[in-house]
């Protein structure tokens, strides 16, 4: 019964032809087999979704994962260490004033 277990759906037929008329067409619209028994098959969909989809979330992921490190690149160049270097050498005064003569 592990087939049963692992079935989305389970879909009944009252004879082996008609049981394999569906899965021919099952095969024909993309399924494979997983595991077929004496009454029994198991079918699944070869499906990986939209490749809208997947290119939309392949690029929402890059934003996601991208805007924080735009961010702190510029947090970093905004908030950098600044320096202000200033000389601090006396300056000479005279020490007397010389008036000039009229």
């Amino acid at each position: 019964m592990k087939i049963i277990a692992e079935a989305t759906r389970i879909r009944k037929y009252k004879t082996r032809d008609e049981m394999e008329r569906a899965l021919d067409e099952f095969i024909t619209t993309g399924y494979r087999v997983m595991e077929k028994g004496e009454n029994t098959t198991l079918v699944r969909k070869n499906e990986w979704g939209s490749g809208l989809i997947i290119v939309i979330l392949a690029v929402c992921t890059w934003i996601v994962l991208e805007i924080p490190t735009i961010v702190y690149v510029w947090y970093k160049h905004t908030h950098a260490d600044t320096v202000l270097m200033k000389l601090d050498a006396p300056t000479i005064e005279p020490a007397v004033e010389i008036k000039p003569m009229v």
